[in-house]
């Protein structure tokens, strides 16, 4: 089973749940919407009896190139901007929080 969003791909695969980052045009740099994806397919997985895995991959050439400075960087500030940093926090929180046994660090 495949769903796909604009920039999450979500997988199911017996017991695995693959999540591919979708911007390899962008070697898949985090743009305002992914957070939000990559929270939602991540809840999916946990929500899912039969997902015991979260793989998590980029698809191209690169896994995350990080922040897309298009976006974040050369634009004006706006409030909105900064919203999408902390979803994207909490994203890699949620995802980090269902690996036993490994500790993940989010530097900003």
């Amino acid at each position: 089973m495949t769903e796909n969003t604009a920039t999450v791909l979500y997988e199911k695969d017996g017991h695995i749940a693959r999540l591919t980052l979708n911007r390899p045009e962008n070697l898949n740099a985090i743009n305002e919407t992914m957070p939000d994806e990559l929270s939602a397919a991540v809840a999916r997985a946990n929500e899912d009896d039969e997902a015991h895995v979260i793989i998590l991959s980029g698809a191209g050439r690169a896994f995350c190139s990080g922040y897309d400075l298009e976006i974040f960087a050369e634009r004006p500030r706006s409030a909105a901007r900064f919203g999408s940093r902390r979803r994207c926090r909490r994203g890699y929180r949620k995802l980090a929080d269902v690996v036993p046994g490994r500790h993940a660090r989010w530097s900003h």
